[in-house]
């Protein structure tokens, strides 16, 4: 079995893995334990959302006073095959049921643990309260294998492979990727482009201006924006998906919970890994890790958006003709 072989059997054990993985509904996953996080935590029920795991670096992150901490990562994955356990069996009634479960935890850790903490079941929902693109940290994740678990809870990586994705970063000495960067967001339209850092392949949408910033009750609308007093003349999420129709992309729709708390479903971020996992597979084979479409390189985007805001990060498999990405548009 040669290189590629491998690489291709280690991407459908992965697909494999994913596939079994359940959603657990009444589940949620907050990343990130501050101000954010402590909301979604104090405005959503226990009946709505039976089981809360928040993660923050922060050992002292507000969320740990309202949560019990767990301690170490096996006690971690103990309470997760437990709990999930529960819901799947008794879903929402778990409560009512007079079954004893403690709602919120907390543990001290970066994102890094995020793809482990999906391997015992996938969150019905996935709060990012960070300042970082969770989603595209974790696709790019979801493409670092092989990794095993054990029943100790300890993450292993094993010999082999892995997909070499790298993020699509520009430089003022590459005309070839800057100019394919410019022609990807000459397909946004202007009034949503907040910033753009070509540097770290990353485009930021919003409709809002400069330093506004959105109150804490906004519910998200459609058409108009009753504080900022502007036109929308489409949800920011509407351009997003619209990227996929002439460019490989994945897009998590972030969802309305309550007031100014936006969540991504859990089975979409499941789809979007499993599409992820296939889409890269069949670049290898089929032969094509080296081009696709002509002059093009292997460069696609991770999306994640609401009706106002938005945010896009680039990434390109490695070993692909990065000396020559072509235009699209």
């Amino acid at each position: 079995m040669d290189e590629k072989e491998l690489l291709i059997s280690c991407i459908d054990r992965e697909l494999a893995l994913l596939d079994e993985l359940p959603v657990i509904n009444g589940y949620a996953l907050v990343i990130g334990g501050g101000k954010v996080g402590t909301r979604f935590i104090q405005n959503t029920s226990s009946e709505r959302f039976p089981l809360v795991l928040t993660i923050d670096i922060d050992s002292e992150a507000e969320a740990s006073g309202i949560s019990e901490v767990v301690e170490d990562q096996k006690k971690l994955s103990s309470i997760l095959r437990q709990k999930i356990e529960i819901l799947e069996k008794n879903g929402h009634r778990s409560q009512k049921n007079g079954i004893p479960l403690n709602r919120n935890y907390f543990y001290r850790c970066d994102t890094g643990i995020i793809k482990y903490i999906l391997s015992h079941g996938i969150p019905e929902c996935i709060v990012p309260a960070v300042p970082v693109h969770i989603a595209a940290q974790l696709i790019s994740d979801i493409m670092t294998f092989p990794l095993k678990y054990q029943q100790d809870a300890e993450i292993v990586r094993t010999s082999g492979p892995s997909i070499p994705v790298r993020e699509f970063t520009v430089s003022d000495s590459d005309p070839a990727k800057k100019n394919f960067f410019n022609n990807f967001v000459s397909n946004l339209p202007e009034h949503i482009i907040l910033s753009q850092y070509p540097e770290k392949g990353i485009i930021v949408l919003s409709y809002t201006k400069g330093d506004e910033m959105c109150p804490d009750h906004c519910s998200g609308y459609s058409g108009y924006c009753p504080f900022f007093e502007r036109d929308k003349p489409r949800d920011t999420i509407d351009y997003v998906m619209e990227l996929k129709s002439f460019h490989p992309g994945w897009v998590f729709e972030s969802y309305q919970i309550g007031a100014g708390l936006g969540g991504i479903s859990g089975n979409d971020v499941k789809k979007n890994l499993l599409d992820a996992l296939k889409y890269v597979r069949n670049i290898y084979s089929m032969g094509n890790e080296r081009n696709i479409d002509g002059n093009m390189g292997h460069v696609f985007f991770v999306g994640t958006s609401c009706k106002c805001h938005g945010i896009l990060n680039l990434f390109y498999l490695n070993n692909t003709n990065i000396t020559d990405f072509g235009s699209y548009s």
